[in-house]
């Protein structure tokens, strides 16, 4: 039967001036099975995030968007494109984004765990009201935040914004 392996060649000098070869196989089946498995696990939590009947948004703490789920996009009328890295404000009315234009990081900390009634603005311009709940996302994302912190993007926090 065929099976995935780690092989390691290594060159070895002898004291006699002969150049001999070492050799290992390593049977990785495990690995690869877990790797799978990981995978199927990330896509079956991206399927739940991407058509949770709720809108959801990650955002860092300067309010940038890198994520929106398909409710979100239908809710607010824009694509994904056309909300992915720009500002949460940009689907709150002038008026309430404009109050909190000065310190987007400190609206977001102080609705950390709250239920918080917004002023909306659709792409289409209607205007609404939703409830915000922010929380924090524990953890790192250093692929994630360092790719994009190296573009300048983001921050260093991510929060997920549950509307109801």
């Amino acid at each position: 039967s065929e099976f995935p392996i780690e092989l390691g060649v290594s060159e070895v000098h002898t004291v006699f001036d002969e150049h001999i070869f070492c050799g290992y196989v390593r049977d990785i089946r495990r690995e690869k099975y877990d790797e799978q498995d990981l995978k199927e696990k990330e896509k079956l939590g991206e399927a739940f995030i991407e058509l949770a009947p709720s809108p959801l948004f990650a955002i860092d703490e300067h309010g940038t968007i890198h994520r929106a789920n398909l409710a979100a996009c239908h809710l607010f009328g824009w694509t994904k494109k056309g909300m992915l890295g720009n500002n949460i404000k940009m689907i709150m009315t002038a008026n309430y984004a404009q109050k909190n234009a000065s310190n987007i990081g400190r609206f977001i900390e102080s609705s950390l765990g709250k239920n918080r009634e917004i002023e909306t603005k659709k792409h289409d311009g209607s205007i609404g009201t939703v409830i915000f709940l922010i929380e924090e996302v524990a953890g790192r994302f250093p692929i994630l935040l360092g790719m994009l912190q190296r573009e300048g993007k983001i921050g260093t926090r991510l929060f997920t914004v549950f509307v109801h």
